[in-house]
């Protein structure tokens, strides 16, 4: 293999990790406003769940350990809990490109895993 392809395969090796580490970054800021306009309504806008609308995160912070790809996918799809029966129903999939889904989990588990 010569010196220029060694530099390419490097180059793109390298951009490819940017690319994926700089993805499972949010912007917790971005996701509370997010959170405030669409979410709160049934969460409430301490996380308590809106008298019994939803889940309440600060009571089952556990939820927000899943993977980010568990999580998105249920932001996408809607969820409904097996078991529990919230007064909303059950959550509606979320039309969210995928930065703001991250910037939403960032919200979320800074918010209500502490």
């Amino acid at each position: 293999m010569n010196h220029k392809t060694k530099a390419l395969l490097l180059c793109l090796v390298l951009t490819g990790l940017g690319g994926a580490a700089q993805a499972f970054q949010g912007d917790s800021g971005q996701g509370q406003d997010i959170f405030m306009q669409r979410c709160s309504i049934c969460h409430g806008t301490d996380g308590r769940g809106n008298n019994g609308m939803a889940v309440d995160f600060r009571e089952e912070w556990y939820r927000l350990t899943k993977s980010d790809t568990e999580l998105m996918q249920s932001l996408r799809n809607g969820l409904s809990t097996p078991g529990r029966t919230y007064t909303a129903g059950m959550m509606p999939p979320q039309m969210l490109n995928e930065r703001e889904m991250y910037d939403v989990l960032a919200y979320l588990r800074s918010a209500f895993m502490q």
